[in-house]
């Protein structure tokens, strides 16, 4: 009887080892995948900046050809990163929405 009370606690806990690995993947897969942020880019000074509808405006920086979408709306995926006293959105990939920015 104890032999067979451990086979079912073992079995159990096997059976838990492919949900948390799933979960993992599924943990690691949005990491890669970053945040993306919606709004009108637009040139600022020597970079860029996106405002979303609520008129919230994030520094954009990025290797991503920014300039070929200024002043259109816009979808970024990247990550927000520190730079010094100040935050910017790092741009990993951009997807154009409309060729002009609502207002």
């Amino acid at each position: 009887m104890k032999k067979l009370l451990i086979a079912f606690v073992a079995a159990g806990l096997l059976s838990l080892c492919p949900a948390q690995q799933a979960q993992e993947k599924g943990h690691d897969k949005a990491a890669a995948s970053g945040t993306t942020l919606t709004g009108c880019l637009e040139k600022s000074g020597s970079g860029f900046t996106l405002t979303d509808k609520a008129g919230k405006a994030t520094m954009v920086t990025g290797s991503a050809d920014l300039a070929k979408h200024q002043n259109h709306q816009v979808e970024l995926t990247g990550k927000m990163e520190k730079m010094g006293n100040e935050s910017h959105f790092t741009v990993s990939k951009i997807t154009h929405i409309s060729p002009t920015c609502e207002k």
